[in-house]
C-alpha cells in the first residue's frame, strides 16, 4: 500500500509542475501560488476531515500543535515557493530532476539534525539517487549540446 501511496503522490507531483510550467500560473509570484495552494488544501481538509468522522485536534498538545505548524510552514510555505520558482527559472523537466533530491536531504538533515546514522541499504538508495541525478543531467546537457 506504501508503494502504491508513493506512486499516487510523485504522479501527483508531476502533475502539479507540469500545470504550472505549462499555464499562465507561471507568471504569478512563486508566495501568492503557495498562498492559495495552502488555502485549498486547508479548505478541502476542513471539510474532509469531519466527513471521515475524525477531528482536527484532538490529543494533539500545545507543544505539537506548535510543531504542526513549524513542518506546515517548512512543508508548504517554503518547499512550494522554492519549488513555484524553481519551476518558473528552470522549467517542470530540470525543476523535477532536482526534486529527486528530497530523499536525499531527508536522509542529511536526520543525520545532522537528529543524529541518526543511514543503513547500508539507504547508503546505496542515495548513490543510485545521484547515479540517476547525474545519468539524467548528461544526458539532457548532450541532447541540448547537438542541438
Amino acid at each position: 500500500a506504501g508503494v502504491i501511496l508513493a506512486v499516487g503522490s510523485g504522479c501527483t507531483r508531476a502533475f502539479h509542475m507540469l500545470f504550472l510550467d505549462h499555464t499562465p500560473l507561471k507568471s504569478q509570484p512563486p508566495l501568492r501560488l503557495t498562498f492559495w495552494q495552502a488555502t485549498a488544501s486547508a479548505l478541502l481538509g476542513l471539510v474532509l476531515v469531519p466527513v471521515k468522522g475524525e477531528s482536527l485536534v484532538q490529543g494533539l498538545s500545545l507543544p505539537a500543535l506548535g510543531l504542526l505548524v513549524l513542518s506546515a510552514l517548512c512543508a508548504l510555505v517554503f518547499a512550494n515557493a522554492l519549488l513555484n520558482r524553481g519551476i518558473q527559472w528552470a522549467g517542470s523537466q530540470l525543476a523535477s530532476i532536482f526534486n529527486v533530491f528530497e530523499p536525499i536531504g531527508s536522509i542529511v538533515f536526520g543525520m545532522l539534525f537528529l543524529l541518526e546514522l543511514p543503513t547500508p541499504r539507504q547508503w546505496v538508495g542515495m548513490g543510485l539517487v545521484l547515479g540517476a541525478i547525474a545519468f539524467l543531467l548528461l544526458s539532457n546537457f548532450r541532447s541540448h549540446t547537438r542541438a
